[in-house]
């Protein structure tokens, strides 16, 4: 059972003067509340359980907000670069597949950039990592392929394209991502 200032909850201090609460805040930011007379123990094992569920949420919402940042930087790059293509109806219906690009963009950088690396480690190192730029360029183009077979409107024409594609995508995304907080 947690005690009181061993780590789970830092800080106990009383809020309200009327209820008589008094305010547990857990590492994470959770607040819980207690009356003044109730032991802590109880209260502690309940803000560790609450903040397990925030930090599920945080991730989620981290996550979110990665493929929405992903998604800005592949319509950036559609928009600046003759040959990666989006196309549809509407405006929602490119806000749509921009998402699904981004979230297969995403798995596929997740799944295979770490393998490439490790397996081209010689190439990174006597290229001096400009290999990388050749690495997102191939991985922007699976992408593309992969979306053509899912029937989504995105295509990537060739090389080139997908070349300054991945540079302004990799670029637009390191800026945005300058403005996500980063809690590890």
């Amino acid at each position: 059972m947690p005690v009181a200032g061993a780590g789970v909850w830092p800080s106990v201090g009383l809020i309200s003067r009327q209820d008589r609460l008094v305010r547990c805040a857990c590492l994470s930011g959770v607040v819980a509340f207690r009356s003044v007379g109730q032991p802590a123990g109880p209260l502690g094992s309940l803000c560790v359980a609450v903040r397990r569920g925030v930090v599920g949420y945080r991730r989620g919402v981290k996550i979110l907000i990665r493929v929405v940042i992903s998604a800005i930087a592949l319509w950036v790059a559609a928009a600046v670069v003759d040959g990666i293509d989006v196309q549809g109806g509407s405006t929602g219906e490119k806000a749509l597949t921009l998402l699904v690009v981004a979230v297969i963009f995403g798995i596929i950088n997740a799944v295979l950039k770490p393998v490439i690396k490790v397996l081209g480690c010689v190439f990174y190192i006597v290229t001096l990592g400009l290999i990388a730029l050749v690495v997102n360029a191939g991985l922007l183009m699976l992408t593309s392929w992969v979306a053509g077979e899912l029937h989504l409107p995105f295509h990537v024409e060739w090389f080139w394209p997908a070349f300054w594609g991945a540079i302004i995508i990799g670029l637009v995304s390191w800026l945005l991502n300058l403005f996500v907080a980063d809690d590890e």
